[in-house]
């Protein structure tokens, strides 16, 4: 269930995930029962195995695609992907073109990445092409805009979609039918005309979910695609929707939004720091999960998959420059000597009735 309160306050992160936290005005929320970790873990599906070996070809990053949004001025935004070790990589934009820088990859080093700095370029609902060439091989992008991009992290909270058209029932506010879609994990308040909505955002907002997978190491590549709102659809955050949804309605003049989806329920705090900065910060506790839940996790995987996520998926949408994050921590790993932390359980927050401004 989730209560009709605007977009959603946040939670401090761990000091080791350097992003900006959002400059945006606080809100109040309604927090109705927790859900339970058993419904939500099986909501939540089984990661795929990730591949290697398609670093290797020339190509663009996941998160750099037709019809993103890339950081508008002052910013320069940054479009990255994979090539072999020495190729030359240029990026041809509004007639410039842009000699990449070529290095091995952030993440563990076995793939070469080209990087390369766009000119600073004003937000606007103009649609941008460009193209990257290396070895006779040309990959273009089309349908680009510039405006804001916000990352969205977390765990459940942050992972609470927005649900399914029919998952709402207004006659079962209460649960008084527990065993119905809305009383488990995902699906806000008036889900239907929630996501009938999204329609009405497809003209200057992209979403992109960054897609789940297990690692015990830094990832160098994700996995997802930049979608309008209405292709996304009830399958994105509801948190994040909301605050971007209502960001792109009260800025002045409109520019576009991109959203950014990083999550995985469960985890404690400790998953979404590595564990070099859980022993710089002298915790004694294994990087593992806490011995001390009250109950143990449905999923054997989780733990192992959780760790990948915090490790990998965030580095990776920290390759994309943003104006900053939303981040709902949730639920922290129990408080003691070793590991300061408190416990909190909410669910996001629903708000019907947002019209989507005209671009201009």
């Amino acid at each position: 269930r989730a209560s009709r309160s605007g977009a959603a306050s946040l939670g401090m992160p761990p000091t080791e995930l350097l992003l900006l936290l959002s400059a945006a005005p606080a809100v109040t929320t309604v927090a109705p029962p927790a859900v339970t970790t058993t419904d939500m873990h099986d909501w939540l599906p089984a990661p795929p195995v990730s591949s290697g070996g398609a670093t290797a070809a020339f190509r663009f990053a996941a998160a750099v695609g037709s019809g993103m949004v890339l950081a508008a001025a002052p910013k320069q935004a940054v479009v990255w992907g994979f090539c072999e070790a020495g190729a030359s990589v240029d990026v041809v934009f509004r007639g410039q073109t842009i000699r990449a820088t070529v290095a091995p990859d952030h993440a563990t080093g076995a793939s070469t990445t080209w990087r390369a700095l766009l000119p600073a370029t004003g937000a606007s609902f103009e649609k941008h092409s460009l193209e990257a060439r290396s070895g006779g091989r040309t990959l273009r992008l089309s349908d680009v805009l510039f405006g804001e991009v916000w990352v969205c992290s977390g765990q459940s909270n942050m992972q609470y979609p927005l649900g399914t058209p029919t998952c709402w029932n207004a006659t079962n506010v209460n649960c008084s039918n527990p065993h119905t879609k809305q009383c488990s994990f995902g699906c806000t308040a008036d889900a239907g005309a929630e996501i009938a909505s999204m329609a009405d955002f497809d003209g200057g907002m992209r979403l992109f979910q960054v897609g789940r997978m297990s690692s015990k190491t830094p990832l160098p590549d994700v996995r997802g695609e930049w979608l309008p709102p209405s292709k996304m659809g009830g399958r994105f955050s509801a948190t994040c929707w909301f605050f971007g949804r209502d960001l792109y309605s009260v800025l002045s003049p409109t520019v576009p939004i991109g959203l950014i989806e990083s999550d995985v329920g469960g985890t404690p705090d400790e998953h979404w720091s590595s564990p070099d900065a859980i022993r710089a910060c002298d915790i004694a506790r294994p990087w593992g999960m806490p011995t001390t839940l009250s109950r143990p996790s449905p999923r054997p995987d989780l733990s192992r998959r959780a760790r990948g996520r915090a490790r990998g998926t965030c580095r990776r949408a920290r390759s994309t420059r943003c104006c900053g994050t939303r981040w709902w921590l949730g639920f922290c790993a129990p408080r003691s000597a070793a590991s300061p932390g408190t416990k909190a359980r909410t669910t996001p927050p629903s708000r019907a009735g947002t019209a989507a401004p005209s671009p201009r």
